[in-house]
């Protein structure tokens, strides 16, 4: 009995006892068979980082969409007031440039109001470059005249034309449009396109 103990349990192996493990084909086959085998270890390892790498792309890309939101939100938010700054900001170019203009269009003002009349009122004046427009009412045409003639008394303007003149049932105060030019310098263009 003690014999049949002893006796040495055989391991089956399929591969051939000969010499395939020294043969080229048998090296070849070893090695392809460890290879693959660390190649499969790798890819396996690839594909679990990147499945866990998932988690992490996905929490930072809903936090990038939120924080695109907010950011979004605080624009608009501002845009009433961008559009505010901006609008304000042409005003004062535009002030900026009427300002520079200033010392030659003010004593044209000056001018022009202090020779109205007391019973005729000015309701627009526009001064553009050499040329001037003049807009009032008054309530009788000697008034009109007197003002031409007081405009033509001071030495500043030059060919004032009276363009248009209107009455209204409505309204008592007779409307009138003078057109002037600025002494010595270009005449004021009439509708046909001639100086005065």
């Amino acid at each position: 009995m003690a014999a049949q103990k002893k006796k040495k349990l055989s391991l089956i192996n399929l591969l051939p006892q000969d010499d395939f493990e020294s043969s080229t084909f048998g090296r070849i086959f070893k090695w392809v068979l460890s290879s693959f085998r660390a190649i499969v270890i790798v890819v396996e390892i690839v594909v679990i980082g990147g499945f866990a790498s998932r988690f992490w792309l996905d929490t930072r890309n809903s936090n990038l969409d939120d924080d695109i939101k907010n950011r979004a939100n605080i624009i608009a938010a501002d845009s009433t007031f961008e559009q505010e700054f901006r609008s304000t900001q042409k005003k004062l170019n535009v002030y900026s440039e009427i300002s520079k203009d200033d010392d030659d269009v003010l004593p044209v003002v000056k001018q022009i109001t202090s020779r109205l009349p007391a019973d005729t009122q000015l309701t627009g004046l526009s001064v553009n470059g050499f040329n001037v427009e003049i807009k009032g009412a008054s309530p009788a045409e000697e008034s009109i005249s007197q003002y031409i003639a007081n405009l033509a008394g001071a030495d500043i303007f030059t060919d004032i034309l009276l363009t248009n003149i209107e009455s209204n049932s409505d309204n008592p105060l007779i409307s009138f449009t003078l057109k002037t030019s600025i002494a010595g310098l270009a005449p004021v263009e009439t509708e046909d396109g001639n100086g005065g």
